[in-house]
């Protein structure tokens, strides 16, 4: 049986692709979001962070962008970790 999940890191990558092409920089979206740090927002464009936007926050990004949260999200399907041993 498969599995969906969140790809952190590629939907890291759709986030600040959707906010380059609205031409907002990470200080604009510290702002609009009020958070406390613009590192949280380098930390979800990060490659190596699996640091996400909270439920709120993807809420508020999504408004900010005009997209829906699926927009955002990039999800992937991977087996069970009991499967794939069996698989072994």
């Amino acid at each position: 049986m498969t599995m969906k999940q969140i790809d952190t890191v590629e939907t890291g990558r759709r986030i600040h692709q959707l906010c380059m092409e609205k031409g907002l920089r990470p200080v604009d979206i510290q702002e609009q979001l009020c958070l406390c740090s613009v590192q949280s927002v380098y930390k979800w464009f990060s490659e190596k962070s699996t640091s996400l936007p909270t439920l709120d926050n993807c809420v508020l990004l999504a408004a900010l962008l005009g997209c829906r949260i699926d927009d955002l999200l990039v999800v992937k399907e991977c087996m069970e970790e009991h499967e794939e041993q069996q698989a072994l």
